[in-house]
């Protein structure tokens, strides 16, 4: 899935997610044309994304 449907499946902004990978806490592959694409199982949890969730 793409970073847009994972944020919205989540709750957690697309900003966030970028950072996670960036500090290697998430995995994603690249499209050709750049694109992020994160598996089905790239958010593992509770169901509750509050762990991760950034303050402010």
């Amino acid at each position: 899935m793409r970073i847009g449907e994972l944020s919205a499946r989540t709750g957690v902004s697309a900003r966030s997610i970028r950072y996670y990978e960036q500090q290697g806490l998430l995995a994603a592959l690249r499209t050709p044309s750049g694109q992020r694409v994160f598996a089905e199982s790239a958010w593992t949890g509770s169901g509750s994304s509050s762990g991760c969730s950034t303050p402010g």
